[in-house]
C-alpha cells in the first residue's frame, strides 16, 4: 500500500512515478512540485520521539527561500529525485516511542515551534517538511489541536499565532499605546494585529492591496499604503508609538516617517526573502528613516513557548479568531501550489487536505 505525498522535484530532469508536475516561478528561478507515492507504513520511532500521519499541511512565507534553496541543491545532487516541503502541519500521533508519555498515541497535533537562539537544537520551527505523510519528531515539538479548531485551522495556525503574539509583546502593546500594523492582508498580520488590539492599544492597519480581512475592520482602522504615503508626504500622517512590520524592505521607506520619535519598530523578516537580484532589500530604505526618527528596531523571530500558550489561550476563550483557510486537495493541488507561492492571489492561508 502507499500514500499521495506532494514534493519539490528538481526542474532539469524528469523523476519516474511523479504525476501533476507543476512548475512555478519566484523571481526568474522555477520550482517544480509533484506528486509522488510513499509507503503507507509508519516509521518507527526513537524513545522520546512521535510518529506523526499527516492530514493537512500549509506553505508559509519563509518556505519560498527554503523551497529555492532545496531545488537548487536537488539539481546539484543527482541522487536525491524529491524532497518534501512546508512549514506547518496537522495530524494524529500513530506511533510513540518507549520513553513518551502514552497520551501522545492517537493524539491529534499540529507543529510547535519553540524558538530560543541558544537553546539545544533541535528548535526554531518543527519541520521545514511538513508534506511529509509520516513526520518523526521529538514529543515536544508537537502540541495538541485546542478543542474547537479544525484541522485545516490547525495547519495554518502555530507559526503565524505564535510570532503575530510575539510581535505585540516586542512593541509593547499596551493600553494608551498607538500601533500600526503593516502587511494587513499577511497570515502573520492578521494575527498581530489581533494581539496588539486583544492588548488594549489603538491599532490601524495598512497594506498594499485593497482586500481586507472583515474581522480587522471590525476592531481596528484600516488604511491603504498610498493613504498612509501621501500622509507622511504632507506630514499629516498619524503618530505611532511602535511599529509591528512583517516586511521591513517594503513598509519602513513609508511606515518609518510615521513613528514617534524614539518609537520601536519590529520586524520579522523581508519580503525578498530570498536576498538576491531585484528582490534584495536596500539597506538605505530600511536604516535612513530609521536614523532620522532615533527609532529601536527589534529584530524578532519566531517567539517562544509562552508566545504559543498565550495565542491557544486566547483563541479556545474566543478573544482571538483563526483567520480565514482555503482547502485544496489532489483535484485543485495546482491551485494550492500557485496560491501558497505567491503567483496567483489568495484572499485566505492556502490548506492542503490529502
Amino acid at each position: 500500500m502507499s500514500r499521495s505525498q506532494i514534493v519539490l522535484l528538481p526542474p532539469d530532469r524528469p523523476v519516474t512515478g511523479a504525476r501533476k508536475v507543476h512548475d512555478i516561478d519566484i523571481d526568474g528561478s522555477t520550482i517544480r512540485c509533484g506528486v509522488v507515492s510513499v509507503s503507507d507504513e509508519p516509521p518507527m520511532p526513537a524513545e522520546d520521539e512521535v510518529v506523526v500521519a499527516v492530514s493537512h499541511f500549509s506553505i508559509s512565507y519563509r518556505d519560498r527561500a527554503i523551497s529555492l534553496n532545496t531545488t537548487a541543491q536537488l539539481t546539484q545532487r543527482q541522487k536525491v529525485t524529491w524532497w518534501p516541503l512546508g512549514s506547518e502541519f496537522a495530524g494524529t500521533v500513530v506511533r510513540v516511542g518507549d520513553d513518551v508519555d502514552p497520551a501522545f498515541d492517537g493524539m491529534d497535533v499540529m507543529g510547535r515551534n519553540d524558538y530560543i537562539a541558544d537553546a539545544p537544537m533541535p528548535q526554531g520551527v518543527s519541520t521545514n517538511t511538513a508534506s511529509r505523510r509520516y513526520l518523526v519528531m521529538k514529543s515536544h515539538r508537537v502540541v495538541e489541536i485546542p478543542v474547537g479548531m479544525d484541522r485545516d485551522q490547525a495547519a495554518a495556525f502555530t507559526l503565524g499565532a505564535q510570532t503575530g503574539a510575539s510581535l505585540a509583546r516586542r512593541a509593547a502593546a499596551g493600553p494608551g499605546r498607538r500601533i500600526l500594523v503593516t502587511g494587513g492582508n499577511s497570515h502573520t498580520s492578521r494575527f498581530a494585529a489581533q494581539f496588539a488590539a486583544l492588548s488594549g492599544a489603538s491599532v490601524v492597519v495598512t497594506s498594499r492591496g485593497e482586500d481586507r480581512w472583515g474581522k480587522l475592520n471590525e476592531r481596528m482602522q484600516w488604511t491603504t499604503l498610498n493613504e498612509l504615503a501621501e500622509q507622511a508626504a504632507s506630514g499629516s500622517a498619524p503618530s505611532f508609538d511602535a511599529v509591528i512590520d512583517p516586511f521591513i524592505d517594503t513598509y519602513a521607506p513609508t511606515s518609518m516617517g510615521c513613528m514617534k520619535e524614539y518609537g520601536t519598530y519590529v520586524t520579522c523578516g523581508f519580503a525578498g526573502q530570498a536576498l538576491f537580484g531585484d528582490a534584495a532589500p536596500r539597506l538605505p530604505d530600511v536604516f535612513a528613516p530609521a536614523m532620522v526618527r532615533n527609532a529601536r528596531i527589534e529584530v524578532n523571530a519566531i517567539g517562544v513557548a509562552e508566545d504559543l500558550d498565550h495565542a491557544l489561550s486566547a483563541f479556545t476563550t474566543g478573544t482571538i479568531e483563526m483567520p480565514p483557510v482555503q482547502v485544496y486537495d489532489d483535484a485543485s493541488v495546482t491551485d494550492f501550489l500557485d496560491r501558497s507561492f505567491g503567483v496567483a492571489p489568495a484572499t485566505a492561508r492556502p490548506v492542503y487536505s490529502y
